[in-house]
């Protein structure tokens, strides 16, 4: 499988650590004031040491729209592919980030792109989305089902699953994550080739409610969970700390595993919640920190499922990586699962 394109559109605005917490605080009206100022120092030194720099958000109180970015990445990558758009025949909308849970994602863009004949459907699995998608579309690629499969990634949350009402500094506790998100859209064109991506999952459900956005009625579906809804319906509720130190030697274990040295990798691109600890561990299993590229969070923050993505676009951007460049992508993800992926580009 061949990558064909891969574009991506992000909000023009971005905004640093100090310019975001201010942004968040001036909406907490919950907080005493007595508690305001040590929150916002608690939050800024916690963005800081994630490795967090600045983060790109669409200004949504003033109209600007997540399918304007979601149309722009899909538009670019068939510019860069060469590719009209009846020549794509399966279109694939993945993520967190959707409008709709009836009909599928990928139905309303084939609709706003004018494809005719485009088969649809979306794939979901939290940050490892796009990666998913990937494995399911070398399977279609290479049955010679569909010859042209286009992956569409669109994360824009603020204003929809964040939350501000907050009463205490413990609230962070299961909230910080929140903070760490940016906004962006990608769209990726596939098509078959000789090179086959390996693919490595692991998965322990045991972690799942870790890190959640349950919908209205999620009650009726499950029995109680302590950890489940504490921000409400469809609000972003994620254990962060926890998630990070059961997700860490499950990834690092799964990476040792499936390579025998890491001397042919030109790159390792992670889906990186951060990036002080993704530095960190790898290290400690022998990977040289400069084949590990966390510019992506540094510079955008945690882009969910838009991640890898756009790691693998903006490496291409910068010449770490070229045609022929031999990497692995190594995310991990809530649910909880990790991977590995090596694809020669």
């Amino acid at each position: 499988m061949k990558i064909s394109s891969i574009a991506y559109s992000v909000p023009p605005k971005s905004y640093t650590n100090e310019e975001f917490v201010e942004m968040c605080m001036a909406k907490m009206t919950n907080l005493k004031d007595s508690e305001k100022d040590n929150f916002s120092k608690v939050l800024l030194k916690m963005l800081t040491y994630s490795g967090a720099s600045k983060r790109h958000i669409r200004d949504y109180e003033n109209g600007e729209t997540a399918y304007e970015h979601i149309l722009s990445a899909m538009k670019q990558s068939l510019e860069k592919a060469h590719t009209d758009k009846d020549d794509i025949d399966l279109l694939i909308y993945c993520g967190v980030g959707k409008g709709f849970i009836e009909p599928s994602n990928a139905y309303l863009y084939a609709k706003e792109m004018g494809m005719k004949d485009v088969q649809c459907f979306d794939v979901v699995d939290a940050c490892m989305s796009w990666t998913r998608a990937m494995q399911i579309c070398q399977g279609f690629l290479k049955s010679k089902t569909f010859k042209k499969i286009m992956v569409v990634t669109g994360e824009f949350h603020y204003g929809i699953r964040d939350t501000y009402d907050f009463t205490s500094i413990k609230d962070l506790s299961y909230s910080f994550p929140m903070f760490t998100i940016g906004e962006a859209a990608t769209a990726t064109i596939l098509e078959d080739s000789d090179n086959d991506w390996e693919f490595n999952f692991l998965s322990k459900p045991e972690h799942a409610d870790l890190c959640t956005i349950p919908i209205k009625g999620h009650e009726t579906f499950l029995p109680p969970y302590d950890k489940i809804g504490l921000n409400g319906p469809g609000k972003f509720v994620s254990f962060g700390v926890d998630l990070l130190n059961v997700a860490s030697p499950i990834l690092t274990g799964l990476i040792e595993r499936s390579f025998k040295d890491y001397e042919n990798i030109d790159l390792f691109i992670p889906h990186a919640p951060a990036k002080t600890v993704y530095i960190k561990n790898l290290a400690e299993i022998g990977i040289d920190e400069e084949k590990i590229y966390t510019k992506i969070f540094e510079s955008f923050g945690n882009l969910v499922s838009s991640s890898v993505p756009i790691g693998i676009a903006y490496a291409l951007k910068e010449e770490r990586i070229v045609k022929g460049s031999q990497i692995s992508l190594i995310p991990a993800s809530a649910g909880l699962s990790a991977a590995t992926v090596k694809l020669k580009l």
